[in-house]
């Protein structure tokens, strides 16, 4: 289980295909591997195709935005964690933990996140909706029905219809329930 929780940054490619392949490597050795992101991962120019070989090889991906902690947990045991401990330290820094408890309640704080976190799609999370879809999803979030979100926003009932089959397609999920779920961690939530 890894949290990757900065804004992505240009890496040397060598380095970013040499952990792809690690996590690949892992994967088809049986173990099971889940990476949480950063919203704004689909939108680097490294991100979407690294984490799409990852998921291609069985590795599950999500994305979240807002503040998340970075960690790497292997096998419920070792929990790799950012230094918060010594001031001026390298930025790079961190601590492996094994205590039980410790590793316990990283798990289980990764869980947490896991289930608020939106499914990863190589969709650029910020521009995969336009200012239409962006207005009914407001409105829906505010919890009217289509009906009057189409009322309230002097669309047609079908327009509505449209927009949420078209942002499904795009999302790669069936369900308007899925649609919400992604809208409620999306930085698209932010543009007008």
């Amino acid at each position: 289980m890894t949290a990757q929780p900065g804004e992505p940054a240009d890496r040397d490619p060598q380095i970013v295909a040499l952990g792809v392949q690690r996590t690949i490597d892992v994967l088809q050795a049986g173990t099971e591997a889940r990476g949480l992101y950063n919203s704004l991962a689909w939108t680097h120019p490294q991100m979407p195709s690294s984490i799409d070989a990852m998921v291609d090889a069985g590795s599950a991906a999500r994305t979240m935005s807002g503040s998340l902690p970075r960690m790497m947990i292997f096998d419920s045991r070792h929990l790799f964690i950012g230094n918060h401990v010594l001031a001026g330290a390298e930025a790079n820094s961190g601590w492996h933990l094994t205590d039980r408890g410790s590793v316990a309640w990283a798990v289980h704080v990764f869980g947490a996140l896991w289930n608020r976190a939106a499914r990863g799609s190589s969709v650029p999370v910020g521009g995969a909706t336009t200012g239409r879809q962006r207005q009914i999803l407001v409105e829906l979030e505010a919890c009217y029905t289509t009906q009057q979100a189409a009322r309230r926003l002097g669309f047609g009932e079908r327009t509505i219809t449209k927009e949420l089959s078209a942002l499904r397609t795009a999302l790669g999920v069936r369900t308007p329930y899925q649609v919400m779920a992604w809208w409620a961690t999306s930085p698209g939530r932010d543009l007008p």
